[in-house]
């Protein structure tokens, strides 16, 4: 799939309403700044879709839901958040170091990519199974194969409305092994203490 792709199919499927938003008045709202990424090989708009997807798949449930914002300067994307009715805003980073010369850009479409495949599986509309399909298959062509004593670190920031700082990280991961999925185990921590700073009373 062409660079580039990822963000439009995610776009497109926001747009599509693959998944109801909670209502503001009785769930908490997380604002989604674009993330960044300084990956290996120069995969960063894949790896953008692909940790934007996962951070949404974890963060959304009952009382919880993602707003994915459009604007890259962090000035504007708090101005969006603020338009948006959230209150706060989620800034992530991911960095890929090769663990040898040669090292590839690590694995992380395989946890993605089911859970995409289950919205896809639950969604009404044909065209919105297709899109969550298309983005199932933009997370797979981030992996490319993970090797041995690559790392990748993952770094996060959530705010307040206010710009005060709610719940911070810098995590890092190295692959036991090729094939080592060591970014979504990241996420998945990232989101845990997101969750809970995001919905803790203020």
């Amino acid at each position: 799939m062409p660079i580039g792709t990822a963000l439009a199919l995610l776009v497109s499927l926001e747009a599509a309403g693959s998944r109801p938003m909670p209502s503001p008045a009785d769930s908490v709202l997380v604002c989604l700044a674009p993330p960044t990424a300084q990956m290996v090989g120069g995969r960063n708009a894949e790896t953008v879709a692909a940790v934007q997807q996962a951070f949404t798949e974890y963060l959304t449930g009952p009382t919880m839901g993602v707003v994915a914002l459009k604007a890259k300067l962090p000035s504007q994307a708090r101005e969006e958040a603020k338009r948006a009715g959230c209150g706060t805003v989620l800034f992530t980073t991911v960095k890929h170091q090769r663990g040898d010369p040669n090292g590839l850009l690590g694995k992380v479409a395989g946890r993605i990519e089911s859970s995409t495949w289950r919205v896809a599986a639950t969604t009404r509309s044909a065209a919105t199974k297709e899109l969550a399909q298309a983005a199932a298959a933009t997370a797979h062509d981030v992996a490319g194969s993970v090797k041995s004593k690559d790392q990748v670190t993952l770094e996060y920031r959530l705010e307040s409305a206010a710009g005060a700082v709610l719940a911070k990280g810098d995590d890092s991961e190295k692959a036991d092994s090729d094939g080592d999925d060591i970014l979504t185990p990241l996420i998945e921590k990232a989101a845990e203490a997101v969750a809970a700073a995001a919905s803790a009373p203020r």
